[in-house]
């Protein structure tokens, strides 16, 4: 450097001309390469912000559809249930912003990111992401169980049905065969407990329910086969009754398993929703707004 400075300096000397010709042209040579440093500085800062905007859009949307999400399942939570006869049809809405956040890679974040220098903000970046993955993996597993679900709460469902109707049939019997005076009722008979059992269901309003029919109608369907277990009549009875309490008790189960299931999922999507909300507001200090995102789902 030294020496072409005091070439340039003898150059000035001995041909002005040239030596500012020479000056001019560096002189543009580095104005140009400035100006394209400047030019490329200024097109990055405009990217990483569009960059941090999307994401901040992303991220809020993903955050506030899981707490609709979270809300959608505990309404649908107090109108469900397979012994309440109401099924186990759950609300579910649509998280839009979880197929792009699934497509972003964690180096990209980090380049666009350059402040995350500090243990405060790189946890925040891993928290985002393993949110991200599990509120994934829960959609996934939710839709997997709801699959294998349908078939085995529907085969439980028609052997209960088929035994309530064997049962109903079994009372159609006695009072047709009554009523061609074919059989007389006396007290202490199996067809006078089985009908009276039946006609305390109907007074009580007949209610088709899983549960009403298994306490009003098998549990005393069983105690009244077992009572004239040796009348021949009891071995079709208590065959059907027993098929709906092996059914009942499949379905009581489910009831519990799915409860569960669906309880666990409001939490998972709750946290997920307000760890992001945490993350947020370390990643974007001066676009938060914790009001709003608290009054998402509301």
């Amino acid at each position: 450097m030294h020496d072409f400075l005091e070439f340039f300096k003898s150059l000035l000397k001995t041909n002005p001309a040239v030596g500012i010709s020479v000056t001019v042209s560096l002189s543009i040579f580095i104005a140009g390469i400035l100006a394209d440093y400047v030019r490329k500085r200024i097109t990055k800062y405009f990217q990483i912000r569009a960059y941090k905007r999307t994401l901040h859009f992303l991220l809020y949307d993903f955050a506030t559809s899981c707490l609709i999400y979270s809300d959608g399942i505990r309404k649908s939570l107090e109108n469900a249930g397979l012994l309440k006869g109401l099924g186990f049809t759950i609300k579910k809405s649509v998280i839009t912003a979880l197929p792009s956040l699934l497509q972003i890679r964690m180096e990209d974040f980090i380049i666009k990111f350059t402040s995350f220098h500090s243990k405060k903000r790189a946890a925040a970046i891993s928290k985002i992401f393993e949110k991200i993955i599990t509120i994934n993996q829960e959609c996934k597993d939710s839709d997997e169980l709801a699959k294998s679900m349908n078939g085995e709460i529907s085969k439980y469902t028609d052997l209960y049905n088929k035994g309530i109707n064997d049962l109903s049939r079994f009372q159609e019997e006695i009072v047709h065969a009554y009523n061609k005076g074919d059989i007389e009722l006396e007290d202490d008979t199996l067809q006078q407990d089985f009908l009276e059992l039946y006609n305390s269901w109907i007074a009580s309003g007949a209610h088709r329910s899983i549960g009403k029919t298994f306490a009003q109608i098998v549990l005393p369907s069983i105690a009244v086969a077992q009572k004239y277990s040796k009348d021949v009549r009891a071995l079709r009875l208590i065959s059907s009754a027993k098929d709906c309490h092996a059914a009942y008790n499949n379905m009581a189960n489910f009831d519990k398993m799915l409860l569960f299931h669906y309880e666990s999922q409001v939490g998972s999507f709750e946290k997920a929703a307000y760890d992001i909300l945490d993350a947020m507001h370390i990643i974007f200090p001066k676009r938060w707004n914790t009001s709003v995102l608290k009054n998402a789902a509301s």
